[in-house]
């Protein structure tokens, strides 16, 4: 029996299927949104990061997936491994993100393996489902945080990817360096964010009254307040400079990569206190950007907490942005649509 939801969006009729991507070792649940009619020459994949379900921060990759299969694109958003209806090991980072601004205590999520293959194999799973069911093997790869870095990953490595489009990667590349240097950032950020929670009656409140333990308590003025003071000074050692020239010159030649193969990249920063912007600063990313024109940087300015896409101006912002780039490579793309009628109406 085929189970589907059939729905309009901007007067566009759609469906709605629930999917699952087979793995060796797992099941992973996805929602299709397809257009009743043809599709066009493109399909897209929405990644979030390892710890939010498929609906994306705040349900925006519902809008998302809606709003791009009403243009002709079928557009699947799935759970990670341990996430949402996925199988897998329950995952601890579910409703959290390495790089937003963690609930206190919570600051051991900055450990997250964000370079494991796993996930890079997962996306390129998904792939491979929409592949096999018929649907247009050219895709764009949407991604938020961890989900941006995987999908440029998986861009560099799959050739049906035709663009990726990275809204607050925490970086571009990850090894051990680029991991300390990512996380030394992460922790000042997070310090601030916990003097200003010193100023709020409630945090005080549940101090006296023992709500938050002791023990707690010395951990976070360890990880909040004397180790991002270390992690200061040890910036200021030698070598550290040359980490981050390294590291600048290793994420161009990522960029060179997709450029030299015909790839488009859109990277966009939401708020002031992203900590790649400050990686991109030191390593003089942002002011070589000419060597890229299938790039596109959007730094916005006046947002601050912004990461997960939380303050609803943000959240239109995003929409208008990811879509522009949507249309832009559809009218990119080849010119003779290919007939994919036969895949609508049969179960999947």
């Amino acid at each position: 029996m085929c189970e589907h939801l059939t729905l309009s969006h901007a007067g566009v009729p759609l469906r709605e299927t629930p999917v699952w991507i087979d793995r060796p070792q797992e099941r992973l649940f996805g929602v299709l949104a397809e257009p009743l009619h043809e599709p066009r020459n493109l399909s897209a994949v929405l990644l979030t990061t390892g710890a939010y379900r498929h609906t994306g921060p705040s349900r925006l990759w519902v809008t998302v997936a809606r709003q791009w299969a009403a243009k002709g694109v079928p557009t699947l958003r799935f759970d990670m491994s341990g996430i949402g209806d996925s199988d897998g090991q329950s995952n601890p980072r579910e409703g959290l993100t390495v790089c937003d601004d963690m609930p206190m205590g919570d600051s051991e999520y900055l450990e997250a393996p964000l370079s494991a293959p796993e996930y890079l194999d997962a996306t390129s799973a998904a792939l491979d489902m929409l592949e096999s069911r018929g649907l247009p093997n050219r895709f764009v790869l949407v991604g938020l945080c961890s989900g941006a870095y995987w999908a440029l990953q998986v861009a560099l490595r799959d050739k049906r990817v035709a663009a990726a489009i990275m809204v607050n990667p925490p970086t571009l590349i990850w090894n051990e360096q680029v991991g300390d240097a990512h996380r030394r950032v992460a922790r000042r950020r997070f310090a601030r964010a916990l003097r200003s929670r010193l100023l709020l009656g409630a945090t005080w409140r549940k101090l006296i009254a023992g709500e938050i333990p002791a023990a707690r308590c010395l951990s976070l003025a360890w990880m909040h307040g004397v180790r991002p003071a270390l992690d200061a000074c040890r910036q200021v050692l030698p070598g550290q400079r040359g980490q981050e020239v390294a590291a600048g010159a290793q994420g161009a030649a990522l960029l060179d990569a997709l450029r030299d193969r015909g790839q488009t990249a859109f990277l966009m920063l939401t708020g002031d206190d992203e900590p790649v912007r400050e990686e991109f600063v030191r390593s003089g990313f942002l002011d070589d950007l000419d060597r890229w024109p299938n790039l596109e940087v959007e730094l916005m300015s006046g947002a601050k907490q912004a990461h997960s896409l939380t303050p609803l101006w943000v959240q239109q912002h995003v929409l208008a942005s990811v879509e522009r780039v949507l249309d832009r490579e559809l009218e990119s793309g080849p010119a003779e649509e290919a007939a994919y009628a036969d895949v609508y109406g049969r179960c999947p």
